[in-house]
């Protein structure tokens, strides 16, 4: 999703596309590290959560495998929230960064009802999201990317 983003973003302004691929690039990569280096043995569900699980006490939905490894924080959380509220910002139109935030909240909401992750999975992938790409747009919004960055694809010369 992020990758087709940053293909439509250089069809508006090359600017744009760069501060997305460093936004959306930066926010994974802060989630990777979590998941990967500094909580790689965090499991979930725990034990007690697979015996609820296990006794039908655990809401579940069928055809959806349960995942146990590499949950915190959520990386599809992280992705919708940097990727929703970085079109919500260089949106000009506040009902269509209402609409983005929306979706962004839907996407986390999922992770937590497809018993994917936690409310704590999902809080943090939308801080690490959402912030890192305030960020990062806020740092590059006035800075100037020479005379190629407010052209488009459409108007390349």
């Amino acid at each position: 999703m992020a990758s087709i983003v940053v293909i439509v973003l250089l069809f508006w302004k090359f600017k744009y596309s760069v501060i997305a691929i460093i936004s959306f690039g930066v926010t994974a990569g802060i989630t990777q590290f979590l998941k990967r280096i500094i909580y790689p043995d965090l499991h979930r569900p725990s034990i007690k959560m697979w015996d609820e699980m296990q006794a039908g006490l655990l809401h579940l939905v069928d055809g959806v495998d349960q995942l146990l490894g590499n949950t915190f924080p959520s990386g599809h959380t992280t992705s919708a929230f940097s990727i929703f509220c970085l079109l919500a910002l260089l949106s000009n139109k506040k009902w269509l960064g209402v609409i983005c935030v929306v979706f962004a909240f839907l996407i986390g909401y999922s992770r937590v009802y497809l018993c994917q992750h936690f409310f704590e999975d999902v809080f943090v992938g939308a801080l690490i999201g959402g912030t890192g790409s305030l960020l990062i747009y806020s740092y590059f919004e006035n800075k100037t990317f020479g005379n190629w960055g407010e052209k488009s694809l459409l108007n390349l010369k």
